[in-house]
């Protein structure tokens, strides 16, 4: 089982919250766009249907250079393409409704065969197209031993063939247009100045056999030199590497947690935890288990206190929206943290969003019982972990390979502090951050690796023990600690760069 909400029982936040709250509410009043997303999508589909391809274009400029969001987080570039994507809004569409969506897109190619937009929105589409043929693994790997199925493979061969344009021609037209877009190396060579170039081709690696990374991670590693907030390429990875997919138990999470870093040092802290809400909420509502007993919250190693500092981010940012409170409502709910649950009902109302709980009943189960259940005093449950010891050992300082290296860490909770009392609080709060030697050297976050109950109660004069295992780092010196407490720092070598 994997923790819930980490070192926060959130106990205390209604004095904390609602001010909060209100600010929030205020700042996405008086920011608020004059378009709504629905108008927008409106929009840009009757452009669409009606062949107004300047149009389209022009929307697709401005959208991309600004970097402009709607309520709620979603980047209206995102939101352009996505309502291209099929020929209506569900997924319901005729084989000819299908046949007449796709071959617009040729008009529009042939109307502006300048336009990346164009390209790039018709291999979406013929993505999407080609998940509405994939069989299951079992079955074309008895068959005809294409991933996905003969069907799906020729579709995604479609989505290919359009992203195949000439890059450099695009480059020198589209330079002046989207001025300020690199704000990199400028020598870097990025092949397209659209992030979604790479969200598509990063869906279409999904058709591979997933039997070497190095194409894949070629690709993640372009996207995030073009747009590094882009969070869409960080879902699809953290996807990819689940379990249920191409991964192995904790990677999907640990990729999740570095994320935050990667995007907090290319960007802003703000950012970071945005990011990290939006993997975890998407990996949430994808979560699978063959046997149909899935909980998410206890199955995953989750950073709780993260998925709600990135919430507050959102909204601090750019306003919350209908569907992104209702969906934190749920977070909120499944992870057990009944108070902060409570709060977001009582702002929700009886405006619920039925993509988020799909029924009515759903809806006002999980809000009777935040209701039930949520604390009306508050306890002594710490929410930080100011109070705890941590000792981090290590077996050896040499290893030969990263494989062999192994951490123990021991949190303890002082019997004679001052302010002993009690904490309860998941294991994944307790990551370790590995640091490199090097220059310019990237910290690493490791989860700990645990088969027990990840909610643990800390009386005073109990201890927990944890462990932690590393499978990939390169030949090195590097420094490992505890990253959200006061630890000691252990320092150890990795092959030959260990030797004297």
């Amino acid at each position: 089982m994997q923790p819930r909400f980490t070192a926060n029982i959130l106990v205390v936040l209604l004095t904390v919250i609602v001010p909060q709250f209100n600010a929030s509410r205020a700042f996405a009043q008086s920011a608020a766009p004059k378009q709504t997303q629905e108008e927008f999508v409106a929009e840009v589909r009757a452009n669409f249907q009606q062949r107004n391809f300047a149009a389209l274009d022009g929307i697709a400029n401005q959208v991309r250079e600004s970097k402009e969001r709607f309520p709620g987080g979603d980047w209206k570039l995102f939101v352009f393409y996505q309502s291209l994507a099929r020929p209506n809004l569900s997924v319901t569409a005729t084989e000819p409704e299908w046949k007449a969506h796709l071959e617009n897109f040729e008009n529009w190619i042939k109307a502006a065969p300048k336009s990346q937009t164009a390209r790039i929105a018709s291999a979406n589409s013929w993505v999407e197209y080609a998940k509405l043929a994939r069989i299951a693994d079992r079955d074309w790997r008895e068959f005809d031993k294409d991933v996905g199925g003969k069907e799906y493979q020729k579709r995604l061969k479609q989505a290919n063939i359009a992203l195949d344009f000439d890059t450099k021609n695009f480059f020198v037209n589209l330079a002046k247009e989207v001025k300020g877009e690199i704000r990199r190396d400028p020598g870097a060579k990025l092949p397209s100045l659209c992030p979604h170039f790479y969200y598509v081709k990063l869906a279409m690696e999904q058709g591979r056999a997933f039997d070497d990374w190095t194409r894949y991670n070629d690709i993640f590693a372009k996207a995030e030199a073009l747009e590094p907030n882009y969070y869409y390429f960080y879902q699809l990875k953290a996807f990819d590497l689940m379990v249920q997919n191409q991964g192995v138990k904790g990677q999907w999470e640990a990729f999740a947690e570095n994320s935050i870093k990667t995007v907090a040092e290319k960007v802003s802290t703000a950012e970071g935890d945005i990011t990290y809400y939006m993997i975890v909420s998407f990996v949430r509502a994808r979560y699978v288990k063959p046997d149909g007993r899935a909980d998410f919250f206890t199955d995953n190693n989750i950073w709780g206190q993260k998925i709600w500092d990135g919430y507050k981010e959102i909204e601090a940012k750019y306003g919350t929206s209908k569907f992104r409170l209702n969906e934190m409502a749920l977070l909120a709910s499944k992870a057990q943290q009944f108070k902060v649950a409570q709060l977001l009902f009582d702002r929700i109302g009886d405006d619920w969003d039925e993509r988020v709980w799909e029924r009515r009943t759903e809806f006002e189960g999980y809000r009777n019982m935040a209701k039930a259940k949520a604390p009306t005093v508050a306890t002594k449950l710490k929410t930080d972990l100011a109070g705890l010891k941590a000792t981090l050992t290590s077996p050896k300082t040499i290893y030969a390979k990263s494989q062999e290296v192994v951490f123990e860490a021991v949190i303890e909770n002082p019997a004679n502090a001052a302010d002993s009392v009690m904490y309860e609080v998941g294991v994944a709060a307790f990551s370790l951050a590995i640091q490199g030697s090097g220059k310019g050297a990237k910290e690493t976050i490791l989860l700990p690796q645990t088969d027990g109950p990840e909610i643990r109660q800390l009386k005073p004069g109990n201890s927990i023990r944890l462990t932690y295992k590393i499978s990939s780092l390169a030949p090195g010196s590097y420094k490992a600690r505890l990253k959200s407490m006061a630890s000691n720092e252990v320092t150890f070598n990795i092959g030959t760069a260990a030797k004297r």
